[in-house]
């Protein structure tokens, strides 16, 4: 997994695509615990993909709706301090990306959107786990991937 997720961070810019098993591959280790593969390439590909415009119409539509539908956002939220705070954090951060996308050429419906602000907002009131760094397993950051979030949902002037 990790090889083939290295092969795609080193695909020269207008050159990246990805299958739909890779798609799946990215939404599944989202929250990974090795640092290498949450942060270098499974974030690093959600925001170029997005950014790159590199997903098909098929597989933005994919991502959103299992960001929805699975709410990883929130997953074990009222524990404390325990290791789903990287699946809360880097969720928040992919939420973010698709927003900045969204702002560029609309790829969520109003509904969408809608809820997307109402859960950044929810999130960082939720939130209770304020770690930075974690030996072993690197930076967590939930309140500021949180506002990362919450900043994405308001459109420039």
């Amino acid at each position: 997994m990790k090889h083939s997720l290295e092969k795609l961070v080193r695909c020269p810019e207008g050159e990246l695509k990805f299958t739909d098993n890779q798609v799946q591959l990215l939404l599944g280790n989202i929250g990974n615990l090795d640092p290498v593969i949450r942060d270098d390439l499974v974030y690093t590909l959600f925001a170029r993909g997005f950014l790159e415009r590199a997903f098909t119409h098929e597989q933005e539509q994919t991502i959103i709706n299992t960001f929805i539908t699975e709410k990883k956002l929130f997953k074990d939220i009222a524990k404390p301090q325990n290791d789903k705070v990287f699946l809360r954090s880097f969720s928040a951060l992919l939420g973010s990306v698709i927003l900045e996308t969204d702002q560029e050429t609309e790829i969520l419906t109003n509904e969408q959107r809608k809820q997307f602000f109402a859960w950044s907002i929810d999130y960082l009131l939720r939130e209770k786990d304020y770690r930075g760094y974690i030996e072993g397993k690197g930076w967590a950051h939930s309140i500021a991937h949180g506002s990362d979030f919450l900043g994405g949902s308001f459109k420039p002037s």
